[in-house]
């Protein structure tokens, strides 16, 4: 089984690098990072876990080796997927109370499709994450991994074109968590993290400061999450 895994990299000038862990190799190198030349502050975290940060000086045209070892994060316990049925011609309202009372995706009809056949919709909490980038913090250092999966099993990445919607997300989040990083409830943006780009992009999102969520809609599924602005 592989486990994702995130090593994260930064400079004093602000500047970070990202790689995700090949977790399937049994020896050798099973990450890289293409640093620039100069001190840079190392870590990394896996769902459940994380590690200690570790200074490294990067010479220009050098190459180094850091072995990361990771222990168990405090006061979080890995959760299980949580599995919803919807039949796209139809639509539905996906709920997983773990993550929280108020969180739900809205699903139009036809954003999945016209089948009359159910898809799932997996949705868990993960720590899986690089919570902090140049331009903000992740709340609660964890995300919402969103994974629906057709009839037959295989990954939906993409919403059908032809309905012209999205799906409605509504994630919600607690004061102390906001305040710890220093941050304000108005300012808060929910985002999706890219791989291609290895950023936060975020959405247009409309705050309830009074029931403490946000929620944005989404043109494709990935992992989500809470992001305080810097």
């Amino acid at each position: 089984m592989t486990v994702a895994t995130r090593v994260i990299a930064k400079n004093s000038n602000g500047i970070y690098a990202f790689a995700n862990v090949d977790t399937s190799a049994s020896a050798g190198t099973n990450y890289t990072l293409n640093l620039n030349a100069g001190t840079w502050t190392i870590s990394a975290r896996s769902d459940g876990y994380t590690s200690t940060e570790s200074t490294v000086s990067v010479s220009s045209g050098g190459s180094g080796t850091l072995n990361i070892a990771l222990s168990s994060l405090s006061g979080y316990t890995v959760g299980d997927n949580s599995s919803s049925l919807v039949t796209p011609s139809q639509g539905g309202i996906v709920r997983n109370t773990s993550i929280g009372s108020n969180f739900q995706i809205q699903i139009p009809a036809g954003v999945f499709g016209s089948s009359s056949d159910s898809n799932s919709v997996n949705t868990r909490v993960t720590s899986a994450v690089v919570t902090e980038t140049s331009t903000g913090k992740v709340v609660g250092g964890k995300g919402i991994e969103i994974t629906p999966q057709n009839s037959s099993g295989q990954p939906i990445t993409s919403l059908s074109s032809s309905s012209g919607n999205g799906v409605t997300i509504t994630i919600p989040y607690t004061e102390s968590e906001v305040t710890v990083l220093g941050g304000n409830e108005s300012n808060l943006i929910l985002a999706s993290w890219s791989e291609e780009k290895q950023e936060w992009e975020s959405l247009s999102t409309t705050v309830d400061a009074t029931n403490n969520t946000l929620t944005a809609i989404a043109t494709h599924f990935s992992v989500f999450a809470l992001i305080v602005p810097t």
